[in-house]
């Protein structure tokens, strides 16, 4: 036996086989649609009337007679009261399943996949797939410190490091034991040569001591664009072999070549500086960096105008990594005008050497950066004589 409530609110007993068909009220005459008794526990929530519009077409859906969900909740499935204890014991053996599944697969699947190897093969894989940091360009005008680390994208430097400024010499080398009393080294047998155009090439002879020849064509267009040039070459090609000697001298700046002379060959003058006492041990390392710039005075006699070097014939990017601040304790150790200082210190991060004049001393020391470790050598230099 179904009973329902009726929409008048009077109760209607319903013979079971009339489930989801239609009975009159007996107490307003009114038909009464019959609850169909198998529906889920849940479904009555969702039961509406259907009603047609005058189009006949669409339906619409809404609660029997106004009535409000918690009065079809109250009433449940064909008027029987709701029990929400067996919705909610529904609910329980559903969470008590999930709980047993991650148990188990934890417990039993994450080892197994662990032991064969499988979780390590797909994290392998994972890594190889992604995307790796760029590393970011070194360079700039200020170069952070870096411990260990002299010149930049060089770290582990062995041999023979030969590097000219500006760029584009020739070089040659030979054992010291070879060096003949004068003349170039280019074509005598015996000497090495590195291809002209490279900055700073590198050369791995073994360990001995060398001698060290850097030389630049006077028509080299780098060179032809100093201030002055033009007169001093035209001088040099008129002079003497000791006259040629003297005006490259007052021309350039010193560094540590222990002879600098010009050279004929073929009616074509070459500007030469050859380096003494380059001893390499074995798997070390050993430097020679040459200057062809311009000399420019300012103020005191003797003194460098840095500034305009820095600003003029110096290459912008930075090679040298080094302490800033450590070098710049050492630059006022030495006396270094802190006018200058910026500018010896901008030299040194691009060059890694610079001379400067010691107005104390009245001579010329040579600041040096190392090309392994970034730490500085402040040597006194000689003019180099005829």
């Amino acid at each position: 036996m179904i009973e329902f409530k009726a929409e008048c609110g009077h109760t209607v007993r319903a013979k079971d086989e009339n489930a989801g068909g239609v009975v009159r009220c007996s107490y307003c005459g009114r038909e009464a649609d019959v609850p169909d008794t198998k529906e889920d526990d849940l479904d009555f929530l969702f039961r509406e009337v259907d009603q047609s519009d005058e189009g006949g077409g669409r339906k619409k859906r809404k609660r029997k007679g106004g009535k409000s969900l918690f009065h079809a909740l109250a009433r449940g499935r064909g008027g029987r009261p709701f029990d929400p204890f067996a919705v909610v014991l529904k609910l329980c053996y559903v969470a008590f399943l999930i709980a047993a599944v991650i148990f188990v697969g934890r417990t039993y699947l994450l080892p197994l996949l662990k032991s064969d190897g499988v979780a390590d093969q797909i994290a392998e894989l994972k890594k190889k797939t992604e995307t790796p940091r760029q590393r970011q360009p070194r360079g700039g005008s200020d170069p952070k410190p870096q411990a260990g680390r002299g010149l930049i994208g060089r770290e582990k430097i062995k041999g023979l490091y030969v590097m000219s400024t500006p760029p584009g010499a020739s070089v040659h080398f030979m054992r010291a034991d070879q060096l003949p009393p004068s003349g170039r080294l280019q074509q005598l047998p015996g000497a090495d040569g590195i291809p002209s155009g490279r900055s700073s090439p590198i050369k791995r002879p073994g360990a001995g001591t060398y001698v060290v020849e850097v030389a630049f064509a006077m028509n080299n267009p780098k060179l032809k664009q100093f201030e002055g040039y033009r007169d001093f070459r035209r001088r040099v090609e008129r002079g003497t072999p000791a006259e040629r000697t003297r005006l490259v001298r007052r021309f350039f700046l010193p560094d540590e070549a222990d002879r600098a002379f010009v050279q004929e060959e073929d009616g074509q003058f070459f500007i030469v500086r050859q380096y003494e006492g380059v001893t390499l041990q074995k798997n070390g390392v050993q430097d020679v960096r040459a200057l062809f710039l311009p000399r420019a005075t300012k103020g005191d006699k003797g003194a460098f105008a840095i500034e305009a070097l820095v600003a003029q014939h110096i290459p912008p990017d930075a090679q040298y990594a080094f302490d800033r601040d450590n070098i710049t304790d050492e630059l006022s150790y030495y006396q270094v005008a802190p006018t200058d200082q910026h500018a010896v210190l901008e030299a040194l991060s691009r060059i890694g050497v610079i001379p400067y004049y010691d107005v104390t001393e009245k001579s010329i020391r040579l600041f040096k950066i190392d090309i392994q470790d970034g730490s500085i050598r402040a040597p006194f230099i000689r003019e180099t004589e005829p």
